[in-house]
């Protein structure tokens, strides 16, 4: 019983290793944008979860060092990289092209207000800001695209 237990978890970690290793590779092959990063981390968030239920792991243990390696390898310009990339616009029901904050933590939705502003004098600040929750909430018209 213990020896089954054993390979069982053997099995698990080799197949994390993989699954790692495996994106890491993929990352290394095609060198991704500055934009690309948190759908990447997303990806690999949702792929530990499926390696969670596929080995009867508590999803708990996983999140917290996903979470803790997540934030010690964070940086709030990825996250402005992404809302800003054309590539990454949703449609909405009107038709317009939205920046995707909705798949924002309120916190790195903050890290986008304070990078923006970091790049503009302070007297811009508040015109920067406003042009953000422009594009937040207006989108980009589908002609432009």
């Amino acid at each position: 019983m213990m020896r089954s237990q054993f390979w069982n978890e053997l099995e698990a970690v080799h197949s994390l290793v993989r699954l790692i290793k495996g994106m890491a590779l993929e990352i290394e092959k095609e060198k991704p944008r500055i934009g690309q990063c948190l759908p990447l981390w997303e990806e690999l968030r949702l792929k530990i979860k499926d390696w969670c239920a596929k080995f009867h792991i508590n999803e708990n243990h996983a999140d917290k060092v996903f979470d803790k390696r997540f934030k010690r390898n964070y940086h709030p310009a990825w996250t402005a990289a992404f809302i800003l990339d054309p590539f990454y616009l949703i449609r909405d029901t009107t038709g317009k092209y939205l920046p995707p904050f909705k798949c924002l933590t309120s916190e790195e939705e903050k890290d986008v207000d304070k990078l923006i502003t970091r790049l503009v004098s302070r007297e811009e600040a508040h015109i920067a800001l406003n042009e953000l929750m422009k594009w937040q909430t207006e989108g980009r018209d589908p002609r432009f695209t």
